[in-house]
């Protein structure tokens, strides 16, 4: 199976093949409390073998603040939109924000429908441009 393709990986297996609490795991994941060199090395080595990517909007949502920057644009090929979402995303990750694009190819009608479903996903809206 391919990588894009590939179910994500989840804070229990990632827990179950270090063989410790899902628990320690977040913890090690947000530094929140002291977990042991031998905890750690081992949850580092299932992150790693299970190719794990923390899911920093469900994160985030747990957390009621969010990192992330959600842009919704009318339009992908314009160079004005391209080079001003490039600025965006390049002071946004250097930050640590995480960008999620989506175009609605100037139909408000697309448009009403993404922002919904982002409503949905996130329960509020962080940016919109």
């Amino acid at each position: 199976m391919d990588k894009s393709t590939k179910k994500r990986a989840t804070i229990t297996q990632v827990a179950k093949h270090a063989g410790v609490s899902v628990g320690t795991v977040s913890n090690y994941l947000n530094g929140t409390a002291g977990v042991s060199h031998d905890r750690a090395a081992r949850i580092q080595q299932a992150i790693d073998v299970l190719d794990y990517i923390p899911d920093t909007l469900a994160s985030s949502l747990r957390r009621k603040d969010s990192t992330a920057i959600h842009v919704l644009t009318p339009h992908l090929d314009s160079a004005f939109y391209t080079n001003t979402i490039s600025a965006l995303m390049h002071d946004a990750y250097e930050a640590g924000y995480t960008v999620h694009i989506s175009g609605y190819e100037y139909s408000s009608e697309i448009e009403r429908q993404q922002l919904r479903a982002l409503e949905q996903q996130t329960r509020h809206i962080n940016h919109y441009f």
